[in-house]
């Protein structure tokens, strides 16, 4: 065709109204006979690749047959496990999303708390100044002025109630160095420091205040001068007590009485009232025991009207 149609243009073919016809028939047949090869060579490509193509798919089948053993599947799910994973993936970034978000807020937290920490620490050692000079001045009264009373705030780990150590110091003796108030006071002292802070701490806003034998370890002119303040905080507050000091259930204005009794394997406790008649011998077997004396009585009647 290519040579038919070559030697037709050469011979200037065109010029021949006979063969124009011709001419264009042999155009049109070339034309249709290249897109006929290109046809049959796409469809020879498919179904005989080149070498390279073909190592290029054996590959590829290996390592689909390779991913399909490693997850325990077939080929045919490994899209699933695909989008199985690609979901993991997408949970892995959000938690990750979380924590970051868990992280700025914990920062944010920190710093909230470290300020406030700060204040708090900074009121408590404020405080801690007003509290010794308050207890300083109540340890006087209750025979022990030669004692002194320091609160240390210090620096400790974080807590729910701040980053501060608050210790109560005490010096029971001049001279004395400051140790602990729970390691050096001795019973009847602890009792004293531990109504001096109570007094200390309280307000005419207290309704009621409970004393639980804040008397222990101590007796005569000591327990009459713990009793004493005892009443006189009971003008502001109400007050109660238990103890076996006469002179302090000597200083209340009403007085009761508790007992335990056993019957068989059953222990009771009783508590009564004691009459402003019977208060006199009440006081009076506290201070003898269980055989009341003349004295004794007489020594309960002035404790009373002191």
């Amino acid at each position: 065709l290519e040579s038919l149609y070559n030697k037709l243009d050469t011979e200037n073919s065109f010029k021949v109204s006979a063969l124009k016809l011709a001419v264009k028939a042999l155009e049109s047949a070339m034309l249709e006979r290249q897109e006929a090869l290109s046809e049959v060579n796409n469809t020879l490509d498919v179904f005989h690749p080149e070498p390279q193509k073909l190592d290029e798919i054996e590959q590829r089948l290996f390592e689909l047959r390779a991913a399909a053993r490693k997850y325990n599947c077939n080929v045919n799910q490994l899209s699933e496990v695909h989008e199985s994973f690609c979901k993991q993936i997408s949970e892995i970034e959000s938690v990750e999303i979380d924590l970051e978000r868990a992280q700025k807020n914990a920062e944010e937290s920190r710093a909230l708390f470290n300020k406030s920490a700060d204040l708090l620490s900074n009121s408590r050692r404020k405080f801690a100044k007003l509290l010794d000079i308050s207890v300083q001045a109540e340890l006087m009264p209750l025979k022990m002025s030669g004692a002194k009373f320091f609160t240390q705030v210090e620096f400790s780990d974080f807590s729910s109630t701040g980053k501060d150590k608050v210790q109560f110091l005490v010096s029971t003796n001049p001279g004395a160095p400051k140790a602990p108030l729970n390691k050096i006071a001795s019973g009847g002292e602890m009792s004293r420091f531990a109504l001096a802070i109570k007094v200390a701490l309280s307000t005419e806003n207290d309704t009621v205040m409970v004393f639980d034998e804040v008397d222990q370890g101590i007796g005569g002119a000591v327990a009459h001068a713990v009793g004493e303040r005892l009443s006189k905080l009971s003008k502001t507050n109400q007050i109660f007590v238990v103890t076996h000091s006469p002179q302090v259930a000597a200083k209340a204005d009403s007085q009761y009485k508790i007992e335990k009794s056993t019957c068989e394997t059953i222990t009771k406790t009783s508590l009564s009232l004691i009459s402003n008649e019977d208060r006199e011998e009440e006081i009076a077997r506290m201070l003898s025991g269980k055989d009341v004396t003349n004295e004794a009585r007489a020594a309960a009647k002035q404790l009373i009207n002191s």
